[in-house]
């Protein structure tokens, strides 16, 4: 058996594929997968209604034979059973979780110890079937977890975050997740036609450095506002609805301090900075908005 963290990006959505940072953290939530055999490497995911043969014309099925076909030893015919605790497209690193947590208990079970690298190409060659032009971000965050500072490259370059307070996040998912690979194109799109959309891109690339920056510092009223400019700027590239604005809208009239979309966007999470005085007249204002809400907290690392 193995684990695999989702992922909440607090900053940098969809410009994080063109070069810009991007600030994402691990969920304690995620995705525990088990090899259970070795017959017709069946998958399940009983919280996804998944149930389907290994050569199944279905994406999950098609996603973990891209990743089988990535790893280094012969990973064919095992039998998977994924428990996930996380809403599938939702824009909090499902499939990311599900590739990350199969790679590292078809390596177990085969007696292969897989370098990092090894692990995160497998988890793109996966990422590649749900998101066509996947940053590597979400897969990042499932392996390493934390708090991580996020550069795409080839390799990326990744580095853990100091937090210098505790921030307390609720997160809700308003609607159905779109399909990323659509929104990600959707933006190219976008930038091809209209030079502003890129100069967004790099103005959400700049306030992922101010929000850094009020994170290591623990300024909640500044990283509250740079959440607020993010979803702006994420608005101004066509990736929220009216949903996910009057989620955000009905957050910040509550008390939150911030509030953006999460994700790729088109639908899924929204979330929103609270404090221990306003998280329960927010989570009161997002009920019945949300299909379902939780809460994240992110911690300092403190020496033991």
């Amino acid at each position: 058996m193995a684990f695999a963290h989702g992922k909440l990006l607090l900053f940098g959505e969809h410009a994080v594929v063109y070069g810009e940072p991007a600030l994402a953290a691990a969920l304690t939530v995620g995705v525990a997968a088990t090899v259970t055999g070795r017959t017709a490497a069946r998958i399940t995911v009983p919280a996804w209604s998944i149930d389907v043969a290994g050569d199944a014309d279905h994406r999950v099925a098609t996603a973990l034979r891209a990743l089988r076909d990535a790893l280094p030893f012969d990973a064919s015919g095992y039998d998977l059973h994924l428990e996930a605790s996380l809403p599938a497209g939702a824009g909090v690193g499902s499939s990311a979780a599900m590739a990350v947590a199969s790679a590292r208990a078809l390596a177990a079970a085969a007696g292969h110890l897989l370098t990092p690298d090894q692990l995160f190409e497998a988890a793109m060659a996966a990422e590649r079937v749900f998101h066509g032009n996947p940053s590597g971000l979400d897969h990042a965050v499932a392996i390493h977890g934390g708090l991580m500072h996020f550069v795409r490259g080839n390799p990326p370059r990744m580095r853990p975050v100091a937090l210098g307070a505790s921030f307390r996040l609720l997160v809700a998912q308003v609607e159905a997740g779109a399909d990323t690979g659509r929104m990600v194109a959707a933006v190219a799109a976008l930038r091809e036609a209209h030079p502003v959309a890129r100069a967004l891109c790099t103005d959400i690339g700049a306030l992922v450095a101010e929000a850094e920056a009020a994170l290591t510092a623990g300024d909640h009223a500044a990283v509250g506002r740079l959440m607020n400019l993010n979803h702006g700027l994420l608005s101004a590239l066509g990736v929220s609805t009216a949903s996910l604005d009057a989620a955000v809208h009905a957050a910040r009239t509550a008390g939150a301090l911030g509030a953006k979309l999460t994700g790729a966007g088109g639908g899924g999470c929204m979330v929103a900075l609270v404090t221990d005085e306003t998280a329960p007249a927010v989570a009161s204002a997002l009920a019945p908005l949300a299909r379902a809400t939780f809460e994240a907290h992110l911690q300092p690392v403190t020496d033991s």
